[in-house]
């Protein structure tokens, strides 16, 4: 497989997502090892040999995807891939400048000229061609009139109220007609977002009586993508803060699973201690991650509603 030859370090952190590897250690009093490949010591083959001192103080440990191995401030380390392709994200301590990445400085400007100088116009930049294009797209206002715009004031609830008050072109019958996200893969599919949360689900658990909350669940294109294609045995429910949304939902085809009027950082109900509802095992949020004004918030609220080994 893949490696990296022996070398050291300030302190790090690396977390395993994809594929699995076999980490080497040698204690930082140790003679710096020759280069060569670390898979060697695995296989017993190859022309890389340590010194039979180097071999006693050797240690190693295999890492799996969800796996996180912590690499002390200066110890030798190698590592040897066990998978065709393998994906982490790390973290290590030290100053860019011992590292003499020489960064470039960046441009001292104010706002308006940085816009303007780097960034692609805005399109209201010129407001005829902008109003002509909202026009092309069906946008009807009186430019002069600005009382004929819409301002919700952070108001997510009653901006997505409006907006589907605005669109009368869902199919109930059809998932991908509601299921408003951004298009993926050749195909412009937006229910690829489903196919890759279930095979992650599928991955890191038994995929069997979860209870599951889509966080932000929109028009509940989600929750009925897994009532139909997921296991018949998970316990789905939504949250919404949009009452245009959750009236949708209550007119979709026949469903068992739940969407409520309710933050999704409202979840003590179903923290470990409520007696009320059991702990999520899955939390999953497309797009509507984006809308927490309290992203820390958010997060801690979800870690308490998770049951042991629960995943976002």
């Amino acid at each position: 497989g893949s490696y990296h030859v022996f070398h050291k370090h300030a302190g790090a952190q690396i977390y395993q997502i994809h594929g699995r590897k076999i980490w080497y250690f040698l204690p930082p009093a140790s003679k710096r090892p020759s280069k060569g490949n670390p898979c060697d010591l695995m296989m017993g083959t190859g022309t890389f040999k340590l010194t039979d001192e180097e071999s006693r103080s050797l240690s190693s440990v295999l890492q799996q995807p969800g796996d996180t191995v912590i690499v002390p401030d200066g110890w030798y380390h190698g590592t040897c891939a066990l998978d065709d392709w393998t994906v982490a994200v790390g973290m290590q301590r030290g100053s860019p400048h011992s590292f003499q990445q020489k960064f470039d400085p960046v441009p001292q400007l104010n706002g308006d000229s940085y816009i303007n100088t780097f960034i692609h116009p805005m399109p209201w930049i010129d407001k005829i061609a902008f109003q002509r294009r909202l026009m092309s797209c069906g946008v009807e206002f009186n430019w002069n009139n600005l009382d004929s715009w819409i301002w919700f004031n952070g108001d997510l609830g009653k901006y997505y109220n409006e907006l589907i008050s605005s669109d009368s072109k869902r199919n109930l019958k059809d998932i991908s007609s509601y299921a408003v996200h951004r298009w993926m893969g050749k195909k412009r599919s937006t229910l690829i977002h489903y196919e890759l949360i279930l095979s992650v689900i599928n991955q890191f658990t038994s995929g069997e009586g979860l209870h599951v909350l889509d966080a932000g669940c929109g028009l509940g294109a989600g929750l009925m993508w897994f009532e139909t294609n997921g296991p018949r045995s998970f316990d789905l429910v939504g949250h919404t803060i949009s009452a245009a949304q959750l009236k949708f939902i209550s007119n979709l085809p026949l469903h068992n699973f739940q969407a409520v009027l309710k933050s999704y950082d409202e979840l003590e109900v179903y923290q470990i201690d409520s007696s009320e509802k059991r702990a999520l095992d899955i939390i999953y949020s497309i797009e509507a991650f984006i809308h927490s004004p309290d992203e820390d918030n958010t997060l801690k609220q979800w870690s308490k509603a998770l049951a042991d080994q629960g995943l976002v």
